[in-house]
């Protein structure tokens, strides 16, 4: 029997409440191992350490306020780090602007459980991986 292999996604700066939201959403619909962080430091730091496939970043940090598109730019500038970047919200300027530095296209907290949103997360956490 082949064994899948689980893919790990890092939720950045989310409330408890999205958090387990989010969380649930993806245990529901992939194979996924889930961390979270709530500071942006922990998260840059983290990435730079560990391979994840995937980090659910919010577009302002639930801890003290930062912006998750400056932490996108200084992840996506650093260079040491292999995961894609997704910015959660619900503002579409927002969005383009991740995009732009490098994202991919991400979601809103208002559409966690929508067909698009599961459909989109599908090409980064079931595409095929080597030795997986």
């Amino acid at each position: 029997m082949v064994k899948n292999f689980k893919r790990k996604v890092l939720l950045v700066g989310h409330c408890g409440f999205d958090n387990q939201k989010i969380q649930n959403m993806l245990e529901n619909n992939f194979d996924v191992e889930v961390a979270k962080v709530q500071s942006f430091e922990d998260a840059k730091e983290l990435l730079e350490k560990e391979n994840f496939h995937l980090a659910l970043i919010n577009r302002v940090e639930n801890f003290d306020g930062q912006s998750g598109l400056e932490l996108i730019k200084k992840l996506g500038d650093s260079g040491k780090i292999n995961a894609q970047l997704m910015l959660i919200t619900d503002y579409p300027d927002s969005m383009k602007e991740a995009v732009a530095c490098g994202a991919v296209k991400g979601f809103g907290k208002n559409a966690i459980n929508d067909i698009a949103t599961i459909e989109n997360l599908k090409s980064i956490l079931t595409a095929p991986s080597a030795g997986g």
